[in-house]
C-alpha cells in the first residue's frame, strides 16, 4: 500500500530524532511546518477523549489480543459528553456536546464541502452499527498485517498518514491524534516508542497547538464565553495524572469483563 495517496512528501523534521516540547512549539509556530514529518514519543500521542497510545493506556491496543476487546470498548465508555468523556463523571458542564471546543467550524457555500465542514458523530464514542463494528476489526487488522509485512512503506517517516495537532500546558504537551488510529495503534503494537506525524492540512484546517493562552482567543468564535470554564476543564483533564491512571484502570477492568 502506497502513502502516496492524499499524503505529501514530508522532510523530516531533526533527521527523524523524536522531538520535545521545545521542538514542539517550534513546529506549531513555525510558517512552513506543514513541509515536515516528525517523530513524537508514543506516549505522547493521544486518541480521542484522552486514550494515550501506550499499551495499557490504549484500546485499540487490545484488539489484536481478541477482536471482541473493541466491542467491550464501546459497551462500557458511552460519554454523553466531551467533559464526561475525560472525566468519567455525568456531567456536560454547559458544553453539551461530544464536539470538542477548539475544532474548527467553517461556514460552508460549496455543497460539495459540507461533509467536511459540520463534525458528526465519530468513532470516538463508536460504530454506529454492528456492520461498522466488524469493519472497523478488519481495518485494524489488515493495517497491522500490512504494516508487519512490510507492505504499508512508511518509508522511516517520510510518508505519515498520522495527522494531529498538539496540546501544550504548562510545561507538558500531547500530540492529538485526528486520523490514522489504526495506523498509531499497529505501530504500539509492533513495540514502537514513537509515531511519526504530521499537521493536518485538509479542509476544514484543524489548528496546529491549543495552548491555555489561545483559549481566551477561542472564546465568543469557537465556543460561547458563557462556557470557559467548562473548555478549560476539558483541556486540563488531557494531562491529569489522575485522570490517566482512571483511564488505566478502567480499560483493565472492560478487558477482563466476559
Amino acid at each position: 500500500m502506497s502513502l502516496n495517496y492524499n499524503f505529501l512528501p514530508k522532510l523530516l523534521y531533526n533527521k527523524g530524532a523524536i522531538i520535545n516540547i521545545k521542538d514542539a512549539w517550534f513546529l506549531s509556530l513555525a510558517r512552513d511546518a506543514y513541509k515536515f514529518a516528525f517523530q513524537v514519543p508514543i506516549k505522547k500521542c493521544v486518541w480521542g477523549y484522552g486514550w494515550r497510545f501506550t499499551a495499557d493506556e490504549n484500546p485499540f491496543y487490545h484488539v489484536y489480543n481478541d477482536h471482541h476487546n473493541l466491542d467491550k470498548f464501546y459497551q462500557n465508555y458511552q460519554p454523553i459528553s466531551a467533559l464526561e468523556a475525560l472525566t468519567f463523571e455525568p456531567s456536560d458542564g454547559g458544553w453539551n456536546s461530544l464536539t470538542l471546543p477548539w475544532r474548527c467550524q467553517i461556514d460552508c457555500v460549496d455543497s460539495n464541502a459540507i461533509k467536511l465542514c459540520h463534525n458528526q458523530l465519530s468513532s470516538q464514542v463508536g460504530p454506529l452499527t454492528s456492520n461498522r463494528l466488524e469493519l472497523e476489526k478488519n481495518k485494524f487488522q489488515q493495517v497491522f498485517t500490512s504494516i508487519q509485512t512490510g507492505d504499508y512503506q512508511l518509508k522511516n517517516g517520510i510518508y505519515s498518514p498520522i495527522l494531529g495537532y498538539f496540546m501544550i500546558h504548562d510545561n507538558d504537551f500531547v500530540f492529538h491524534v485526528t486520523a490514522g488510529k489504526h495506523e498509531a495503534a499497529a505501530l504500539s503494537k509492533l513495540g514502537y516508542t514513537s509515531l511519526p506525524v504530521t499537521f493536518n492540512i485538509f479542509v476544514p484546517r484543524m489548528p496546529r497547538l491549543i495552548s491555555d493562552q489561545h483559549l481566551e482567543l477561542l472564546s465568543q468564535v469557537a465556543y460561547p464565553a458563557t462556557v470557559m470554564p467548562t473548555v478549560y476543564e476539558i483541556f486540563e483533564s488531557y494531562f491529569d495524572n489522575t485522570l490517566r491512571q482512571r483511564r488505566i484502570s478502567y480499560l483493565a477492568d472492560w478487558m477482563e469483563r466476559l
